[in-house]
């Protein structure tokens, strides 16, 4: 029995050959901004944003710093200042008491990187110095409220900082949050001892805080500089690469394992490069891990000098996905579990990608649908997507690239999949665009794959389908093959699209004026928040015996979706006419 809404018969519909514009995966999603923009402008925050956080409910949080204070602003969905939060004017401040120099415009408390507690609490990392030319300073931390009132019960104050070498300079530029609420900050400290300029040695700097506001003492580096046990170490650990000069983390992944990844450049003399070590749980250098040449728990042996690392992404079976810039281009590579270039990505293990521009990625973001890579090229929005081997993903964007102009001299600092699984990029302006992240899979089958003539449900049907349930239309095209005539024979809500064929085969479509033009190519609109969509074939009662008819609906390949395994489907209409046979 049939589990199908009856319907009436509708006519066959015609039209040419894709006038509108479909959403598909990399497009921008016209639901979203301002008349169907896909984006949001931004209110200016007052102050130039370093980092940025999507929550759970579509706010942004962007930080920066505000008057020599960390500075903390809060966007609602559609750009503007919440001013719930803060002050009432959507803004909250982290005063450190850095000293600064107005007259050279340096020094004073600077903000870097933000993450968001599972509880909705907002912690905020970068630096304050405690001298007016920025010889000296130490590593500084802040904890919000959701409503932007500092959190006392991190140090008593809602602040802390963390002094890694007791001479010279540091200061966090990544922050990650561990499941039992542990916070782990990255960046840089100055280990050369002394402040003059041509003698200090800056390296990766990492350090492990308890939810309370004070250091772990069950991480890092022994006072007496030993890693046994775990009593009495410091809670932070310097990592250096042989660099002359500066080496600067710049991001952290935590792997599932407890393993924790820390990226940036850093290289022997001046050749700073693509810097990677990977920590155990306790802050000790994983031995494990090695490219070989650079020691135990470090990988430091690709691109050439001046490429950058900004962002990296571990992934489940231990391997690690980086991201940067090299020669104005985005450089993409995945290293395994041991430290290697993993060849199983591009080849190599690494590749460069070329969007058109000055092109710098600073984030990635690895899913189900692939590698997503972003940042800028020229001041645009920039995207590209590759699959897990490392080439672009052709059904994202153009050739798995995508360029969007948003706010003056823009570029993505981070994007978040959004509950119906778009992608939601956030600028350095505060500006948000969403883009269609998806690419549906289609199929097509029959439940009901014969009619006859005269009966009394005389319906026959395909049922196309997709994967999911989308928040947009997908359309589906298709060959069609058929001895029985449209019009004549039956009728259907597929769309006839226009071809230059002039030669009339069965199933085409016979116009009734102008030019005779006969279509081969059908399609159908699966819509917004559906899977399927049934199509019907209504069989019409002639006069004319023809025996058996049948159409087969075959899907043709399009960068809208993908193709499912079963792509064809056919038909039958059974004849009720009796066969005439003449005298002899």
């Amino acid at each position: 029995m049939k589990d199908l809404t009856p319907r009436k018969s509708r006519p066959c519909l015609l039209e040419t050959l894709e006038t509108r514009c479909l959403m598909s995966a990399g497009s921008l999603d016209t639901t979203f901004g301002v008349a169907g923009s896909g984006k949001v402008l931004a209110q200016s925050v007052g102050f130039e944003i370093a980092d940025v956080a999507v929550l759970p409910n579509g706010k942004v949080i962007a930080i920066g710093t505000l008057n020599k204070d960390f500075a903390v602003a809060r966007l609602s969905t559609d750009g503007k200042l919440d001013r719930t939060f803060g002050g009432g004017d959507g803004v909250a401040t982290a005063d450190f008491g850095g000293e600064d120099n107005p007259d050279f415009g340096i020094g004073g408390d600077f903000a870097n990187t933000v993450a968001i507690q599972a509880d909705g609490k907002i912690v905020v990392a970068g630096g304050m110095t405690e001298d007016a030319w920025d010889n000296y300073g130490n590593t500084a931390v802040a904890r919000f409220n959701t409503n932007g009132t500092l959190d006392n019960s991190f140090d008593g104050n809602g602040r802390m900082t963390i002094n890694f070498t007791g001479v010279g300079e540091s200061f966090a530029n990544a922050i990650a949050i561990q499941p039992d609420g542990k916070l782990v900050v990255a960046g840089v400290a100055n280990t050369a001892g002394t402040i003059t300029i041509h003698l200090r040695t800056e390296d990766f700097a990492v350090a492990r805080i308890n939810p309370n506001g004070s250091l772990d003492t069950t991480f890092g580096k022994a006072g007496n500089g030993s890693f046994s046990g775990t009593a009495g170490r410091t809670g932070k650990i310097t990592i250096g690469f042989g660099g002359e000069t500066s080496e600067a983390a710049t991001a952290i992944s935590l792997a599932p394992n407890g393993k924790i990844y820390v990226g940036g450049s850093g290289g022997p003399g001046s050749q700073v490069r693509f810097a990677v070590a990977r920590l155990t749980d306790q802050g000790s250098l994983d031995s494990s891990f090695s490219d070989g040449i650079s020691g135990p728990g470090r990988f430091n042996n690709l691109f050439l000098p001046k490429s950058e690392l900004r962002d990296l992404q571990a992934q489940p079976d231990g391997s690690v996905v980086l991201v940067g810039k090299f020669a104005d281009n985005f450089a993409v590579a995945r290293l395994t579990s041991a430290g290697k270039l993993d060849t199983n990505f591009a080849g190599t293990g690494h590749v460069e990608t070329d969007l058109g521009g000055v092109d710098d990625a600073r984030h990635v973001r690895v899913s189900k649908e692939g590698i997503l890579v972003a940042g800028s090229s020229n001041g645009k929005f920039a995207m590209a997507r590759f699959k897990t081997n490392g080439l672009l993903d052709g059904f994202f964007g153009q050739n798995g690239k995508v360029t969007t102009a948003a706010g003056i001299k823009d570029s993505i600092l981070t994007t978040n999949l959004t509950s119906d699984g778009k992608i939601l990029a956030v600028g350095r302006t505060g500006t948000m665009a969403r883009f269609i992240s998806a690419v549906p899979k289609v199929g097509i089958y029959s439940l009901d794959n014969s009619a006859r003539e005269g009966a009394v449900d005389n319906q026959a049907n395909f049922v196309v389908t997709r994967d999911a349930v989308y928040s947009f239309n997908t359309k589906v095209f298709f060959d069609i093959a058929a001895s029985a005539t449209v019009g004549s024979d039956y009728t259907t809500s597929l769309t006839f699209i226009n071809s230059t064929t002039t030669t009339r085969t069965p199933g085409d479509l016979l116009p009734t004026t102008g030019v005779p033009t006969f279509q081969r190519r059908v399609c159908i609109e699966i819509p917004a928040g559906q899977s399927f969509v049934v199509v019907p074939i209504d069989v019409i009662d002639d006069t004319v015996n023809e025996g058996v008819e049948t159409v087969k609906l075959t899907i043709n390949a399009n960068s809208l979706y993908r193709i499912d395994a079963a792509d064809t489907a056919t038909v039958s209409i059974q004849d009720n006419d009796a066969m005439i046979f003449g005298r002899l």
